[in-house]
């Protein structure tokens, strides 16, 4: 018996022996939001198409950018652990292009309704 508890104070028993004793949990790998890169995408282009092409196409992309964006918060908001920082910072991004391309349409919106309640004439053809 007394050789038993011999083996028990020798190392290798104890824990406190051990290398690893405190176990960390591993993080999982973080992802990137869904439709960040998207929102990111429609964003500019909702900028370039208003400034080359007139203030028909980027509106229509600007409010797809807006709505993807606001489902790739809400999903942030739920689990902000899941997600990498830097996909957040292309949703954000993405989100303030379209806001930016949205107000320049309203801008030139505005431009001409005030041009055609001064001149209704110039209109006409």
């Amino acid at each position: 018996m007394e050789n038993q508890n011999q083996n028990f104070n020798q190392p290798g028993y104890n824990q406190q022996d051990y290398p690893n004793n405190n176990y960390q949990y591993q993080q999982q790998p973080k992802i990137k939001v869904p439709n960040s890169i998207g929102v990111l995408v429609l964003g500019i282009l909702s900028i370039l198409v208003i400034c080359t092409c007139g203030p028909f196409l980027g509106p229509i992309l600007g409010t797809i950018a807006l709505i993807l964006a606001g489902g790739g918060m809400k999903r942030y908001r739920m689990n902000p652990e899941m997600y990498t920082i830097s996909s957040l910072k292309n949703l954000k991004a993405g989100k303030i292009c379209a806001i930016i391309a949205l107000a320049i349409c309203l801008l030139w919106l505005g431009y001409v309704l005030i041009l055609f309640i001064i001149n209704p004439g110039d209109f006409d053809n």
